[in-house]
């Protein structure tokens, strides 16, 4: 089980405590409390459940591995050459590519393509960005990671954590999108961050940066995620995949 980032959800409030003209008060966000009844959902410390259950998912069709919370509750499908994970009880979805690319290749290369290709990437406005920095997910990529929020006013809250990637003739790119509305908006979107960022984007798995077959994007399945055929078990964690009928269509 992967616990919130205090660091993250600090400085998600800390945005909007600002923008109300007052001055940032740190809240680290509540560990997940231990059920003995795994599926028991927790909350992040602000309220809002959270699944308990983490598992594996293989996107062959990208092809990746991701770590997602409760993952029979996300659906993927296919928007262009992208691959769309959706979780609709909070409003958030992730989507990711892996693709060809110049052999120096450079992650603001990658991110100019992708937002070509994809423009619903989230906009990076500096005034909302809480986290910048490099990761070291996925392995052999060089990665920025960006974090980040937008007040929508009477919409609401939007909240992003968009990783771009570059390894030698690779690119990558990994986008996590949250909304939220009504009370207590801004700290859902923040614990949903906070759990998001360590848990999913810091921990996608791609083949090795100089495996060059990246010809799985010809295809990708669409429908919820489902244990597979005979789900393997490694360290407590189950390792799901997509149905079969839809990998193999």
């Amino acid at each position: 089980m992967f616990r919130p980032s205090p660091r993250v959800y600090a400085a998600v409030l800390g945005i909007f405590l600002v923008g109300c003209g007052r001055a940032p008060e740190p809240k680290a966000a509540t560990p997940p409390a231990t059920s003995p009844n795994p599926r028991v959902v927790t909350t992040t410390g602000d309220g809002e459940a959270l699944p308990a259950v983490w598992g594996k998912v293989d996107l062959h069709a990208v092809p990746a591995r991701i770590t997602l919370p409760d993952p029979s509750t996300w659906s993927a499908r296919r928007q262009g050459s992208f691959v769309v994970l959706v979780h609709p009880a909070t409003r958030s979805e992730i989507a990711l590519r892996v693709w060809r690319a110049e052999r120096l290749a450079r992650p603001s290369r990658c991110e100019a393509e992708a937002r070509q290709i994809r423009p619903e990437l989230p906009p990076v406005d500096p005034g909302g960005v809480v986290e910048q920095r490099v990761i070291d997910a996925p392995h052999g990529y060089d990665v920025r990671l960006v974090v980040g929020v937008d007040p929508m006013g009477a919409r609401g809250v939007h909240g992003y954590a968009l990783a771009v990637g570059a390894a030698v003739g690779r690119c990558y790119v990994a986008a996590y999108r949250t909304w939220a509305d009504g009370p207590n908006a801004a700290e859902r979107v923040a614990g949903r961050l906070a759990l998001m960022v360590p848990g999913v984007i810091e921990t996608v798995e791609l083949p090795a940066a100089d495996d060059r077959d990246v010809s799985a994007l010809s295809r990708t399945p669409q429908g919820p995620l489902s244990r597979c055929a005979t789900p393997e078990k490694i360290l407590g964690v189950v390792h799901l995949c997509l149905p079969l009928d839809h990998a193999s269509g």
